[in-house]
């Protein structure tokens, strides 16, 4: 047994030692702390009978996975979390004594804090993502990625409206240079119910991002509502089923804008015996949409 080998076998003990006596007293206290080890290693000859060449190759590969989360609650409704995930993957293989060498690590921390109750519930987070790359023979490569998001919204009930606003900010990035991005997105999401048979919807995304090298920037908004009506006559021997949707959405860019609105109305009125005899149907459907016309 080589050396290499015996130090890498070594090493893989002495983490799943240190793995499971992190696990037997670290969970109670709201840290965790697990790891994936995948070890490979192969050694092949081939001779030819006919000319008595003969080819060899070695292939090794160790990919190693570390992931650590830490979390605290520190009011009944107010909870903080962090950590981050570590991974190292490395490939060898040597073939006719052309060697090949894969280096990979990725950083990926996070931390956020959420507030989380019956009535209303907030949150922010920061996460992160690093990746290094090398091979022979060919220049390292790095990207990124850096999100920052956050949430706030209310459940008042069905008397007034319930909302959630959400917003995230992500920038990606690499090293050489092949894409600087930032994306904004914004989403408002809306539900009220003020009487039974009765419900209202809305939602409002807008998405902003601009690509930096190549100088390219987009907009892009939606709107989307809903109004909506069930009710019951008679003991369930009539019902009524109507419903007004309308989605009006723009693009923005550079060098132009175009838009698209359609609405779409839906009504139905369902007549019964007051059994399970289906007796008439009155459908009232429209949808209008230029666009797609």
């Amino acid at each position: 047994m080589h050396r290499a080998d015996f130090s890498n076998i070594c090493l893989i003990l002495i983490i799943f030692l240190f793995d499971a006596l992190w696990l037997s007293n670290a969970r109670a206290d709201g840290v965790r702390f697990n790891s994936d080890l995948l070890y490979n290693k192969a050694k092949t000859s081939t001779k030819l009978k006919t000319t008595g060449e003969s080819f060899d190759s070695d292939y090794y590969q160790l990919d190693q996975t570390y992931n650590l989360n830490v979390s605290r609650r520190f009011y009944p409704y107010l909870n903080f979390e962090t950590g981050a995930v570590y991974e190292y993957n490395k490939l060898s293989s040597d073939s006719q004594g052309n060697k090949v060498d894969v280096d990979e690590q990725i950083l990926n921390p996070f931390v956020q804090l959420d507030l989380d109750n019956p009535l209303y519930n907030a949150g922010m987070a920061v996460r992160s993502r690093r990746r290094e790359e090398k091979i022979t023979g060919i220049p390292k490569t790095q990207d990124y990625r850096d999100e920052i998001a956050g949430s706030v919204g209310m459940t008042p009930g069905d008397i007034f409206p319930n909302w959630n606003l959400r917003y995230s900010h992500i920038h990606t990035y690499d090293d050489p240079e092949t894409i600087d991005e930032i994306q904004k997105t914004l989403l408002l999401d809306t539900s009220w119910r003020p009487w039974e048979g009765l419900n209202a919807d809305y939602t409002y995304t807008r998405i902003d991002s601009e690509e930096k090298s190549q100088n390219f920037d987009t907009l892009q908004q939606t709107h989307f509502g809903k109004i909506g009506y069930i009710r019951n006559f008679f003991d369930g021997r009539l019902s009524m089923n109507s419903a007004y949707t309308i989605n009006y959405n723009t693009f923005e860019f550079s060098s132009g804008t175009a838009e698209n609105v359609c609405d779409l109305t839906d009504g139905r009125w369902n007549l019964w015996d007051g059994g399970t005899k289906f007796l008439r149907s009155l459908p009232d459907d429209k949808i209008h949409c230029p666009q797609c016309q």
